[in-house]
């Protein structure tokens, strides 16, 4: 199955799972930045989509080998894993990745009127036309979920 688990492939699933990716540029400097969606590339690898509005001083800083943390977390039982790996590549996206984004973040803010919060305001924080896409290569997944043993790496 590689590295990522049937838990961890079924948080990216849900609609209402909210992701952020982290990095440090080469001067060291923290880049954190919320993600629209995670798809699946290969059992190790993943493709992490930022709002372009959100991700400029991340296309502009980061790059291909830096290492990166991705977290995926259910907004509706808390599941959380956190994914570290290395930035394969930074790019703009397709047009057909920024429709799925677009629909993506439609998703979720209709998941978090749920919750109480506006929908349409969730998605006009985050809607862009335009999109980084990130590759990043996995090589380790730790369960973050509050719980107890939370933090521990994952035997993948």
């Amino acid at each position: 199955m590689g590295i990522l688990t049937e838990n961890v492939i079924n948080v990216f699933k849900q609609a209402s799972s909210a992701f952020w990716i982290a990095a440090c540029d080469t001067e060291g400097k923290p880049l954190v930045v919320r993600v629209s969606g995670v798809e699946l590339r290969d059992d190790d690898t993943v493709c992490s989509y930022v709002p372009m509005k959100f991700g400029s001083e991340l296309q502009s800083k980061l790059v291909s080998g830096l290492p990166v943390s991705l977290l995926a977390a259910s907004t509706i039982n808390f599941e959380s894993y956190q994914l570290k790996g290395n930035c394969v590549s930074i790019d703009n996206a397709t047009s057909d990745a920024t429709t799925r984004q677009m629909n993506n973040l439609q998703a979720f803010a209709d998941c978090t009127a749920v919750l109480g919060l506006s929908a349409e305001l969730c998605y006009r924080a985050y809607a862009d036309e335009h999109f980084l896409a990130i590759e990043v290569k996995l090589h380790s997944v730790f369960d973050q979920s509050p719980k107890n043993n939370a933090g521990l790496k994952l035997n993948c």
